[in-house]
């Protein structure tokens, strides 16, 4: 799957999450992801998870209303690797996600075969 499948896949997952009413906001946070995915993302998820053949991602917004975008490998959790997390300061306003105290309840999804997304 390439970057821009991914995020395509990401965008309707997104819509089907949190509804019509938010694509233009669940767009432009998608375009911001793509915009920084090859110099800021994918090489910090190299270096902490190598090669792997499936991550999950959330999105939850912190007091500030700064997205956070917390990335993980479920296998790696036993070997102590964290997850990473991003933050999205150029999101924009009017956040519909939960906020962090509530990131429970953060639709999880998935990143399927991320080394063809140059991880």
């Amino acid at each position: 799957m390439s970057l821009s499948r991914w995020l395509d896949t990401l965008l309707d997952e997104l819509v089907n999450w949190l509804g019509r009413v938010f694509s233009v906001w669940i767009q432009r946070l998608i375009s911001i992801i793509q915009s920084s995915w090859e110099e800021q993302i994918a090489p910090i998820l190299g270096y902490v998870f190598g090669v792997v053949t499936q991550l999950y991602v959330i999105f939850y917004r912190t007091v500030k209303d700064i997205v956070n975008m917390e990335i993980w490998d479920p296998n790696s959790l036993r070997y102590g690797k964290k997850s990473q997390i991003f933050s999205i300061t150029k999101a924009p306003l009017a956040v519909p996600i939960p906020r962090e105290e509530q990131r429970h309840t953060s639709q999880v999804f998935e990143i399927n075969v991320p080394r063809t997304l140059t991880v």
